[in-house]
């Protein structure tokens, strides 16, 4: 009997060769390093990642006009029109391997009283190349439509390093795949994590230094940044006195921007 005949699915003038294999895979490999190729190191090299190819650094006028309270030592990357950014920072705030579990729980509870209506996507930790990290992921409703905001923080030589990764939503989603290559390349080589060697003195931040944080950004109307000062001398000293009333001064700021920007309804009813 004789057996079913071979099916040929190429034509014999279209059967890739091998070395036609190999470039094609070589072309595959280099679009997709095209889409990592900017490696981007800080700290003496000890800190290490890949960012989008496209992706130029902030210079420090724009870093000032969108971080205006930042805290310690921070750089900034974006795309062509700044929709998003990636910020990477070693803060003055002290932490210890050890606190990790204390600075995930003052971290959840600060960004919880500064985003009361946040939807919350991660409240974890990852491991990033030999390196524990804490991950929260929120979307935010605003004025302006909703904000998806990525934030990684762990400890390093005594300090707090953090990296934020933030954009509307419709473009977070659209780039969804190179932000997380992005964040999934951060490495710590060198000094590790667990080196107790400070990078400078470590002091940490007071309930005063907040509220006097919260009360300058306040005088020059950014509102937001004050509220969230505010919130951070709460989760330093619950109940503060001045924290309070800062965040009463803060709403009812809010509230009197509103009530100006609402149009007058000059138009009666016939």
């Amino acid at each position: 009997m004789n057996s079913a005949p071979h099916r040929t699915y190429f034509s014999p003038g279209l059967v890739p060769k091998p070395m036609t294999v190999v470039l094609c895979c070589l072309l595959l490999l280099s679009f997709e390093k095209a889409l990592l190729a900017k490696p981007i190191s800080f700290d003496d090299g000890h800190i290490r990642f890949d960012a989008p190819d496209d992706f130029t650094p902030l210079t420090p006028d724009e870093i000032a006009k969108k971080f205006p309270m930042k805290n310690g030592t921070m750089n900034a990357i974006g795309n062509a029109n700044r929709g998003i950014s990636i910020s990477y920072s070693l803060t003055s705030n002290a932490v210890r391997p050890e606190q990790l579990d204390d600075l995930k729980n003052a971290l959840t509870g600060y960004f919880h009283k500064l985003m009361p209506n946040a939807e919350w996507v991660k409240d974890d930790y990852v491991d990033l190349n030999g390196t524990r990290w804490i991950i929260l992921e929120t979307i935010t409703p605003t004025a302006v439509g909703k904000i998806h905001n990525l934030e990684i923080a762990t400890s390093y030589r005594g300090v707090m390093l953090v990296f934020n990764f933030n954009a509307a939503e419709e473009e977070f989603d659209a780039n969804r795949d190179h932000l997380w290559a992005c964040l999934h390349s951060v490495t710590i080589t060198g000094e590790s994590s667990l080196s107790a060697a400070p990078i400078s003195p470590a002091v940490p931040v007071s309930a005063d230094q907040e509220v006097a944080r919260g009360q300058a950004a306040l005088r020059e109307g950014h509102l937001d940044l004050a509220y969230e000062a505010f919130g951070a001398a709460l989760i330093i000293e619950p109940g503060k006195p001045e924290a309070l009333a800062g965040q009463r001064e803060v709403e009812a700021a809010k509230q009197a921007l509103q009530k100006t920007a609402a149009p007058a309804n000059t138009n009666a009813a016939p």
